[in-house]
């Protein structure tokens, strides 16, 4: 039983905050950054058959192990408050629980009936009419566990904690609880007969205590006489494992006591820190080798600074807690800001592959590359095609570098890439029609039997996060505008074209600037139709009439530069993409 004690209390932490550890897992995983052990748990955590197995253990821990580690920790008490209890009585648990065990073996749907699991310890005493009955203490002890044993809750409240877990193991409400009913039912038999086996195990201690088997120490093997002599004896060996047992001790005798001081009170007497040795002085603590006026000072000097100092520590604990939070929160905020920038980078990106100014062909490829006149120019074009496909498509496989162990690569290179590389790629896999929102996510990892419903809430969680965080790239890439700091359409600009009768009826846009009646001058993208060309670039355009002002004129003439197509200097001109 103290083995399966080990196994079982730990997971009731599991079975209450199942969903945090999931949901802080989860969101740790995202971070990047690789831990094997959040992996790990995260794979074990997220697994039916493992919530099924914790859901199994903790009704084991409150209806078997709670109960008999209190009878173990109590049989002296009972012996010696009046109560026909002695350590020897302890065989009579044992015999219920096998008696339980054997009608588990025969039907798992009893460990979900609560009624059942709560009696299998209701015959284990004989009340004043010699009729088998429960222990009064012992029901007083599990009543006083579920009905008044209170804890504050995170929002300040009292709640009776172990009442809504055995609510929630029994008549479950959390959908990763109510998936394991029917493999708790299949556990459930394999439980009892493991517990069997170790029962008649003729090379367990506990066969020993078992009166079908006859053994030494069972109930049905205790006389009169020897059960007499065991009354308020210990059933435990308590002492033996100092110094828990010390700690157990000062909490049980101390009841409100931290555990940090119970744990220091142990810790001194293990280490005889104020042994005194009436007999042999030698023999002493360090604390009554001082001199007895160092010995009250020290005392008195240790009394005074005690709540100073747990004050103290418990405030640096909490900043460092705080700090902690705040880093994380950081470092979060910086990786959100990243993807949201980058998605919107990727969005132009997107646009441009869907427009004139994408070369989306080799013959296109080529053809544009040999338009372009200068250097600087050829070498800004091709990597500007070539970030379309890495930074807009997501293609970062496809990644090449600009220079290599300090030379950079000339145009004819960089194109050479695109053309025989790329482009290749890019028939087989298709020009995407929107980027992808690459937030911080969790990598694959394997999956251990069937997958928990609350996996599930936490993907549309991700899923929603991840619509906002779009629809703030949306908005970051049109602030940028605004502001100036971007223009997408002069990245979805086609190559320049020739100011011939072609342009006629294309609507185009003019770069101009306006006086403010504040005397700051303003440059604005004003956007009109050419309605015809003259020689010497010249054409003449019908403007918008949202981009007219008082006094303005309706048709104007105006030339076209080559030097000024695409650029953002007064008398700039491009299509108009609106």
């Amino acid at each position: 039983m103290p083995i399966i004690h080990l196994i079982s209390e730990p997971i009731l932490n599991y079975s209450v905050y199942h969903s945090y550890y999931i949901e802080f897992l989860d969101e740790a995983l995202r971070s990047g950054k690789d831990n094997i052990l959040q992996e790990n748990l995260f794979i074990v955590l997220t697994s039916v058959e493992m919530v099924a197995l914790c859901r199994v253990m903790a009704v084991l821990h409150f209806k078997i192990c709670m109960p008999m580690r209190w009878l173990a920790g109590n049989t002296h008490f009972l012996g010696r408050t009046g109560f026909d209890w002695s350590s020897r009585s302890m065989g009579k648990a044992i015999d219920s629980l096998y008696s339980a065990c054997l009608e588990l073996q025969q039907n798992g749907e009893l460990y979900l009936n609560e009624e059942f699991m709560n009696a299998i310890f209701d015959n284990i005493y004989v009340d004043s009419t010699g009729h088998p009955a429960p222990l009064p203490p012992l029901q007083e002890a599990m009543t006083y566990q579920y009905e008044e044993r209170q804890t504050v809750a995170i929002d300040g409240s009292k709640v009776l904690p172990y009442d809504q877990l055995n609510a929630e193991m029994f008549y479950p409400v959390r959908a990763e609880n109510q998936q394991t009913s029917d493999l708790v039912k299949k556990m459930a038999v394999e439980v009892a007969d493991c517990i069997l086996k170790e029962l008649c195990d003729p090379k367990k201690a506990l066969s020993d205590y078992l009166s079908c088997r006859e053994g030494k120490f069972s109930w049905g093997e205790t006389s009169d006489e020897v059960h007499e002599a065991c009354l308020g004896r210990m059933a435990t060996n308590d002492f033996a494992e100092s110094p828990f047992a010390g700690l157990t001790q000062q909490m049980q005798q101390f009841g409100r006591v931290l555990g940090i001081h119970a744990s220091a009170v142990s810790h001194a007497k293990f280490s005889g820190d104020f042994r005194l040795d009436y007999k042999d002085s030698s023999n002493d603590g360090r604390y009554f080798k001082l001199p007895k006026d160092m010995r009250e000072s020290l005392l008195t000097y240790a009394l005074s600074i005690a709540p100073t100092v747990r004050k103290e520590e418990k405030e640096a604990l909490e900043l460092q807690r705080e700090a902690k939070k705040q880093k994380q929160k950081v470092l979060l905020e910086k990786q959100m800001l990243a993807c949201k920038k980058e998605y919107a980078d990727a969005l132009t990106y997107i646009e441009i592959a869907h427009s004139p100014a994408f070369w989306s062909t080799k013959t296109v490829a080529k053809t544009q590359f040999k338009k372009l006149t200068s250097n600087s120019a050829k070498l800004n074009a091709v990597k500007e095609q070539i970030r379309i496909r890495v930074l807009g498509f997501g293609w970062d496989d496809l990644h090449h570098p600009w220079s290599k162990d300090g030379v950079a690569y000339t145009p004819q290179q960089l194109l050479d890439y695109l053309v025989d590389v790329i482009l290749p790629e890019e028939k087989k896999r298709g020009v995407p029609e929107k980027p992808e929102m690459n937030l911080p996510s969790r990598k694959y990892l394997p999956q251990l039997g069937e997958k928990t419903a609350d996996v599930d809430d936490l993907e549309m969680k991700y899923e929603m996060e991840k619509d906002k965080a779009i629809e703030e790239a949306i908005q970051l890439r049109e602030d940028w505008e605004g502001e100036g700091l971007t223009d997408r359409h002069e990245k979805l600009q086609p190559p320049r074209p020739d100011v011939d009768a072609k342009l006629v009826d294309e609507e185009m846009e003019m770069l101009f600037a306006y006086k403010e009646p504040d005397g700051s001058i303003n440059m604005m993208w004003c956007q009109g139709t050419v309605m015809a060309v003259k020689n010497n670039s010249k054409v003449h355009i019908k403007w918008d009439s949202s981009t007219l002002r008082e006094g303005d004129k309706a048709i104007t003439e105006e030339t076209l530069l080559k030097s000024k197509y695409n650029k953002h200097v007064l008398g700039g001109w491009r299509y108009s993409l609106d």
